[in-house]
């Protein structure tokens, strides 16, 4: 920058000074700010002045520039506090007397608090906007009246949050739930760290959001369009609507209940019905210009008539056609969103190649419970009828209202609980570690038996050893419903495929994370990312199972290995017995135990694999180490370790999951969708304060205070009452401003 040097606007002016600044390690202090002028001046003994004028023929002109190169920036604590801005001093430049000084943003002001890199809510409301002030360049504090008590030094950043958006942009639209901490990273090469507040990256994140998604509130008016769109391509979609009563009841019914909840903990007060009325009626009274706002106030004429989008059902097109083929065990799980009080809801099947491929989703508003679940598993019932078969499992958590529901709507189908939660529950209410005859041993002695009169067994040797607490609880549960051994009994055709918990959806949960942070910005965005994630993932493996020669997957090549490289055929005593459809042999393993093996002669899909009587096969639904000595001692010709192995890893079935007839289509957005289409103006999201609030997953290995620490209260984040008093609050800072 030198005297003379022209700007066609003023932003790019304040970008130069800033750009100066940062590059000279120089900490400048804004001392005019208007449409005519522009005057900062250095702090803290830094010779650094820059004054520039407005002049109509050529837009801004620097009129004077000095500086001198620090060799490191003083100590932030070291500051002294500054006054407010003063007269630019500059006699031979004419004062305009009826400019009005510009505000500058509250986005420029910085701390050296590391806090300053930590997460904050995306609205960038959550700081201290004004950290600074206005002053001289001598950093001389004026004379004071009264002081009750000493503050922080407070500083200016002369970094502005629009200028980080091109610098961020990439990264947000990859990840939109970005945190402070790696904005500050990605911009260490453009700005100094102490010019980062906490408010200025998180309005960056803000402007990025809106320039890269849209507004949600314009989003929403889109969902109709949305669902027609994809129903075109072939997705099977279908969304639920409230009603403006329907809203209002949840958010009666929630108010009240934070009401009773606080009198009941402060005095030990009961509402009755006419004081939770009254109550109610009263909050709608004082909080009615919020109510208003959000749609929930009284009807306008002329006014359309507000809908509000209580969630979505989406299935992939070419899941109709992939779930027959799939294997027999589902797993089911939610995870909350980042976007108000909606929560995702999927299920996922398992593949020949042990990758897993989409049943169902559901975007719903409010918290995880037994309506949301039953309305899910409805919509996939009636997408996928094969669903409600009696060799078909669905392994999910203990989650409220997800057993029920699948009991309810899937009343065929098995249900089973999956043995990560379990487990961490039999641990927490039964303690004693994993020694023996503790809840976790018994459990998992139970867990990897393979039949039921080996269940039965395990419980009578066990019984008088054990602590009754411990196995009432291990015994809270029907065994088929939490040992595999115990489900598989219940038919011969019924394989678990050595799945227990329900990690392969919680994983999908992991990787579908972009959705859940899209939501940040906006439902139908989070939607339409999830459909674009299982296009490309379906795409990649359907060129993948198709392109693969060998007869098993993958995954069946790895799991035949292993299983054959453990046993020596040896070791076995075999007897073969021929019959018209099948081969079953009488195998013992060191002159223990005969268990009787058999193998059908007409293959399916290749594979000759039958079962055994020791359980493996169906349990693990895999040979068992019995088969396994029958075709290494190729007493029976024609078996090989290839063909043995089950149908549902073979390359055939592989392809069916994936069909070559499949081409999905996911050519649309928001935005086209905007130039396109008439925006619906009723159509509007579920206010986040009309639902209760999320549980959320307990913190692992958290340290339980002693008697002796201090408790506090924890508060409660996201009520009712804290929605109207911070809409009151900024309503009120914004009637002052004016």
């Amino acid at each position: 920058m030198k005297v003379g040097h022209n700007y066609p606007s003023k932003d790019i002016l304040l970008m130069r000074i800033a750009e100066e600044a940062n590059l000279h390690n120089v900490e400048a202090a804004t001392i005019r700010s208007c449409d005519k002028r522009v005057f900062f001046q250095g702090r803290a003994g830094a010779v650094f002045t820059v004054k520039a004028r407005h002049l109509e023929e050529k837009n801004w002109t620097v009129k004077e520039y000095v500086h001198w190169t620090v060799p490191a920036l003083p100590p932030m604590d070291n500051f002294d506090e500054v006054n407010k801005a003063g007269d630019d001093g500059d006699n031979n430049e004419e004062e305009d007397n009826d400019e009005e000084e510009e505000k500058d943003d509250n986005e420029d002001f910085y701390s050296d608090d590391p806090d300053d890199f930590e997460d904050g809510d995306d609205d960038g409301e959550d700081g201290d906007d004004i950290i600074g002030e206005e002053g001289d360049g001598d950093g001389i504090p004026k004379a004071k009246k009264r002081r009750k008590r000493k503050t922080t030094p407070k500083r200016r950043s002369p970094i502005k949050s629009r200028w980080l958006v091109p610098l961020i942009k990439q990264r947000v639209s990859e990840c939109p739930n970005i945190s402070n901490k790696e904005c500050a990273h990605l911009l260490r090469l453009h700005v100094r760290l102490d010019f980062l507040t906490k408010t200025l990256l998180q309005r960056a994140k803000k402007a990025c959001k809106f320039e890269l998604f849209g507004n949600p509130i314009e989003n929403a008016q889109y969902t109709k369009a949305m669902l027609r769109e994809m129903t075109v391509r072939g997705h099977k979609v279908k969304s639920i609507t409230k009603s403006a009563a329907d809203v209002m009841a949840m958010l009666e019914k929630i108010v009240v209940q934070e009401e009773a909840d606080r009198l009941q903990a402060k005095d030990g007060t009961t509402m009755t019905r006419e004081m939770k009325k009254k109550y109610a009626n009263d909050w709608i009274h004082i909080n009615n210009e919020m109510l208003q706002e959000g749609g929930l106030g009284i009807q306008m004429i002329g006014a359309p008539i507000p809908e509000f989008c209580a969630g979505v059902f989406f299935s992939m097109s070419y899941s109709t056609s992939v779930v027959p083929h799939l294997q027999d065990v589902f797993q089911a799980d939610a995870a909350h969103m980042n976007f108000g009080k909606y929560t995702l809801f999927s299920c996922y099947g398992s593949t020949a190649n042990a990758n897993t491929s989409p049943i169902a989703f559901a975007i719903l508003f409010g918290n995880e419970d037994k309506a949301g679940w039953q309305a899910f598993w409805e919509f996939a019932k009636e997408q996928h009828p094969c669903l409600n078969a009696f060799n078909k499992t669905i392994i999910t958590d203990q989650a409220k209202g997800l057993v029920d529901s699948v009991k309810l709507v899937l009343p065929t189908a098995g249900h089973f609980h999956c043995s990560y939660h379990r487990r961490k529950n039999i641990e927490k209410y039964c303690k004693g570690g994993k020694k023996m005859y503790s809840g976790s041993w018994l459990y998992d002695r139970l867990l990897g038996a393979r039949k039921k009169d080996d269940i039965d067994k395990i419980k009578s040797e066990t019984a008088i050893y054990m602590n009754t607490k411990t196995l009432n609880y291990v015994n809270a549960l029907n065994d088929h419903e939490q040992f595999p051994g115990a489900r598989c009994s219940q038919a011969e055709n019924i394989y678990m495929y050595g799945r227990t918990a329900s990690s392969s959806v919680e994983s999908m949960n992991q990787a579908n994370k972009p959705a859940r942070d899209r939501t940040a910005v906006d439902l139908m965005q989070s939607m339409k990312l999830i459909v674009d994630l299982e296009t490309r993932r379906f795409n990649e493996k359907k060129e993948m199972a198709h392109g693969w020669p060998d007869t098993l997957t993958p995954h069946g090549n790895k799991l035949r290995d292993e299983i054959f490289s453990k046993v020596d055929f040896h070791d076995y005593h075999i007897v073969v017995g021929d019959y018209d459809d099948k081969w079953v042999c009488r195998v013992s393993y060191l002159n223990k135990i005969e268990r009787r093996t058999y193998f059908v002669k007409t293959p399916v899909m290749g594979s000759h694999f039958g079962g055994c009587t020791c359980g493996k096969a169906n349990t693990e639904s895999v040979p068992c180490h019995h088969m396994v000595a029958v075709v290494k001692s190729a007493r029976v010709a024609g078996l090989t370790p290839t063909n043995c192995m089950p149908k549902w890893y073979t390359t055939e079935m592989w392809r069916l999951q994936y069909p070559m007839d499949q081409h999905l289509l996911c050519d649309f957005s928001i935005e086209s969708l905007k130039q396109s289409e008439l925006p619906q103006t009723s159509m509007r999201y579920c206010p986040p304060y009309s639902a209760p609030n999320k549980a959320g997953r307990p913190m692992e290995g958290k340290r339980t205070k002693g008697i002796l620490e201090e408790r506090k209260p924890k508060r409660r984040k996201g009520t009712a009452k804290e929605a109207a008093g911070d809409w009151n609050s900024k309503h009120d800072k914004g009637k002052q401003s004016r």
